[in-house]
C-alpha cells in the first residue's frame, strides 16, 4: 500500500547502500545472455523508470490515475521526497552504468509520470 507518511522524514535514508550490481546481477547476466544471442543483428536497449515515476509507484503502492498520495507526500514531506529522489537517482544511475557494462547499446529512461507535477 505505498510509503506511510508517517515515517516521513526519519524513514529515508539517502546514504543507504545498494549493490545494484550484486543485487540486480540476475537481470545483467540476462542481458549478457541476450546481446551474444542478437548476435548484432539488433541493438539492445536497456531502460529503466525515472526518480519521480519509480518514486511515486512506491508512495502510491502501484498505479494511479491521479498520484494524489504521491503529490500529497512529495508537498508534505519535501524534505523526506528529496532525500528519496536523491537515493533513487544513485540506484537508477548505478543501474544504468551496469546494463551497458552488461551489453546495452542504448538506454531509455522512463519518465511516465511527469505529467502529474503541473499545477
Amino acid at each position: 500500500s505505498g510509503i506511510n507518511a508517517e515515517y516521513g522524514s526519519s524513514g529515508i535514508n539517502a546514504e543507504y547502500g545498494v549493490d545494484v550490481s550484486e543485487t540486480l546481477n540476475y537481470v545483467f547476466k540476462a542481458l549478457t545472455l541476450t546481446r551474444h544471442r542478437l548476435e548484432g543483428k539488433v541493438p539492445l536497449i536497456g531502460f529503466s523508470g525515472a526518480p519521480w515515476t519509480l518514486m511515486a509507484y512506491m508512495i502510491e503502492g502501484g498505479g494511479s490515475k491521479t498520484l494524489s498520495k504521491a503529490k500529497k507526500w512529495l508537498y508534505t514531506e519535501p524534505d523526506a521526497s528529496h532525500r528519496l529522489l536523491k537515493l533513487l537517482t544513485r540506484v537508477i544511475s548505478a543501474y544504468m552504468i551496469e546494463q551497458v557494462a552488461a551489453g546495452a547499446q542504448l538506454l531509455q529512461v522512463f519518465e511516465s509520470s511527469a505529467e502529474y507535477l503541473g499545477p
